[in-house]
């Protein structure tokens, strides 16, 4: 989430005082229960290996490794409750590689919000 915050103050121009209340309202949301935050277990980390190799070498897409662990978490979520997840993002790379690995499009609405 901090990188995310992060994008969005710089290329929003906003101030470091954005950030720090955008993260506090954060952590604030997961310390009440609106967000749950989610353990990473080591299938998990193997499977963002996976994708990386994947879409970044074999597909020649952008997709860092902090995105592929937070998207082979919510795929697992998915996964295991055996519904569609909604993937919210506004990385646009990372929404051009979901889109285009099947096991996340058919797992995940993937929605760009920009």
């Amino acid at each position: 989430m901090a990188s995310a915050l992060s994008n969005r103050c710089r290329q929003g121009g906003l101030p470091n005082s954005a950030y720090d209340s955008m993260n506090r309202r954060f952590l604030l949301d997961v310390a009440e229960g609106h967000l749950k935050v989610r353990p990473l277990n080591p299938p998990e980390m193997e499977r963002a290996r996976r994708l990386i190799r994947y879409a970044g070498v074999l597909g020649r897409l952008r997709i860092s490794s902090g995105d592929a662990l937070v998207a082979t978490s919510c795929l697992d979520l998915a996964l295991e409750s055996r519904q569609k997840a909604i993937f919210f993002t506004s990385d646009q790379p990372l929404y051009n590689v979901l889109v285009k690995v099947d096991a996340f499009a058919k797992a995940l609405r993937i929605q760009l919000v920009l």
